[in-house]
């Protein structure tokens, strides 16, 4: 895994993109490097690896089941301005060192995440883009959103009542 480092490193790289057979993608552009993760063969270990890679604004992990709030913990210290998780391994208790990072933009499309776990992104100091999908979207969960500050919110599932968005109003 240390070689993909080096490579997106090189003086003059515009662009490059390393895929390889684990599920790990990692973008680099003269300005961002974007990470993903997918699929089971991705751990915790895989997570511990992004310390090594230097400048990671932007991150998703997707149907990674090995991954636990032990490796979250781990993403939280790299200073992330995007995040998107996505999958059914992920729960309210797995997202909480999440609840402090400096992101400005978070995708969730986690099923077993409740309104007591979106209530953790209240504290996210700098968050201007919350997006929920695939999420029974009930009206706990929606005065759970309406306690986070974010200039935008992006909902793609089933909200139960038309009416309980009037909870996003107040």
């Amino acid at each position: 895994p240390e070689s993909l480092v080096p490579v997106l490193t090189l003086p003059g790289l515009q662009h490059c993109q390393v895929d390889d057979r684990k599920g790990r993608r990692v973008i680099a552009t003269a300005n961002t490097i974007t990470v993903h993760f997918s699929g089971p063969a991705i751990s915790d270990e895989d997570l511990h690896w992004l310390r090594t890679v230097p400048g990671i604004e932007a991150l998703a992990i997707t149907d990674c089941p090995h991954v636990t709030s032990a490796g979250l913990a781990v993403i939280s210290e790299l200073g992330l301005q995007r995040l998107e998780l996505a999958g059914d391994s992920l729960t309210d208790n797995g997202l909480r060192p999440l609840a402090k990072m400096p992101l400005k933009s978070l995708k969730l499309r986690c099923p077993r995440v409740t309104a007591l776990g979106l209530r953790q992104f209240a504290q996210l100091p700098d968050l201007q883009v919350l997006q929920l999908e695939d999420l029974q979207i009930d009206a706990e969960k929606l005065r759970a959103v309406s306690t986070i500050q974010m200039k935008r919110l992006v909902l793609e599932g089933e909200v139960v009542r038309p009416e309980d968005l009037d909870l996003l109003r107040k």
